[in-house]
């Protein structure tokens, strides 16, 4: 170029430089800080509340939701219907189990303290208190060993279970009930049945997550005749009962090993597995303070359906992120074949600074329209 332009030169690399750091900052701004916010703000008008936004890519991506039996499928809140004592009366039954099972914090546990608390029964003192999550629990009352649970940890601890206890027990727990097994010393005096019955809205809710795309799968402690009547009621495909919260955990890293990104629903700590080994932790609105606290995502309005919600809305939030992104590299592409095409020139043509300016502000333009469009 001739010497005489050369100020018109430099005013033009400024200008070049200019438009440039100002849409590619603009472009950074919309995509990495004001997005996630207008994601979050509208999960949060769908009481949906995620605590970070580097769980939006998880989140939009998701594929397979875990639920627990208690509180997420059901009220959770059981109650007592009838106990079948062997060869000890039903009050000396009922009395023995609510006193061992008032040293747990647990929805079954309270339901059979309600229970003796309305018939006014005087409990006895336990000792040595053990609980097994999703298993059973054991103490000591009058130097006797007392358990309460499901038939097989009663068998891990040297208490047989009869075949015909065993079967008219699994009859009822196909019926929806939960049975409790009890245990004095090496025998088994009895079982507690109570229930506890599905949301009035489960069965819409998974249909309606399944039409999304997402697949729930039940996993519980729940024996399996009682897991699989209540996954029958919800609507529920896949479901596994009888399991302790390792075995549900290593369910979770079989799915994670097929490709699918998952979702884990507690109510809980007790759930404490699944949610570390899930890509999303969920708590809900019931749940437990530190449930709240350690997960990702917290569902407000207790609708489990809600997430198929979240889940389109973070897909649409990313694909407004390809959309920016590709209007980016369009930009910095016209805008590097301009300024070639400007500088093979002997002189600048006296055009040279609408060009960078005209595309400047399309892409503004088109950036913002492309953001501030984003609703649900």
């Amino acid at each position: 170029m001739k010497l005489l332009f050369l100020d018109n030169l430099l005013q033009f690399y400024l200008l070049l430089g200019g438009v440039f750091i100002l849409i590619n900052f603009l472009a950074f701004f919309l995509v990495k800080l004001i997005l996630p916010w207008q994601t979050k703000r509208l999960l949060k008008k769908w009481q949906i509340e995620l605590k970070q936004k580097k769980q939006l890519p998880l989140l939009a991506a998701l594929t397979d939701l875990v639920v627990n039996l208690t509180g997420t499928l059901t009220r959770g809140k059981p109650v007592y219907k009838d106990i079948i004592p062997m060869g000890i009366s039903a009050t000396k039954l009922l009395t023995i189990a609510a006193s061992v099972e008032a040293h747990c914090q647990h929805t079954i546990a309270e339901a059979i303290c309600d229970e003796a608390e309305l018939r006014q029964l005087p409990l006895e003192d336990a000792a040595a208190v053990n609980y097994e999550v999703g298993r059973g629990i054991e103490a000591l009352i009058n130097r006797q060993a007392v358990r309460l649970g499901t038939a097989s940890f009663l068998e891990e601890h040297g208490v047989k279970v009869d075949a015909n206890t065993f079967t008219q027990a699994d009859q009822l727990a196909s019926k929806g009930l939960t049975v409790i097994f009890a245990a004095i010393g090496n025998y088994c005096r009895g079982y507690i049945l109570l229930e506890d019955k599905p949301k009035v809205n489960v069965m819409g809710s998974v249909a309606f997550l399944k039409e999304c795309g997402i697949n729930c799968t039940l996993l519980t402690s729940v024996v399996r005749s009682t897991a699989r009547h209540m996954a029958k009621a919800a609507n529920i495909q896949n479901v596994r009962g009888g399991q302790s919260n390792m075995e549900k955990a290593r369910e979770i890293l079989v799915m994670q090993s097929q490709g699918s990104i998952v979702g884990a629903i507690g109510t809980s700590m007790k759930c404490d597995a699944l949610f570390r080994a899930a890509d999303l932790s969920i708590a809900m609105e019931y749940s437990s303070d530190e449930a709240k606290d350690f997960c990702d995502i917290i569902v407000h309005n207790g609708n489990i359906s809600t997430l198929a919600t979240a889940a389109e809305i973070c897909r649409l939030s990313h694909s407004k992120k390809k959309t920016a992104i590709l209007s980016l590299v369009i930009f910095n592409v016209l805008l590097a074949v301009a300024t070639i095409f400007l500088f093979s020139q002997p002189v600048l043509p006296f055009i040279s600074p609408v060009i960078p300016v005209l595309l400047g502000f399309c892409a503004i333009v088109i950036l913002l329209m492309n953001q501030f469009s984003f609703s649900y």
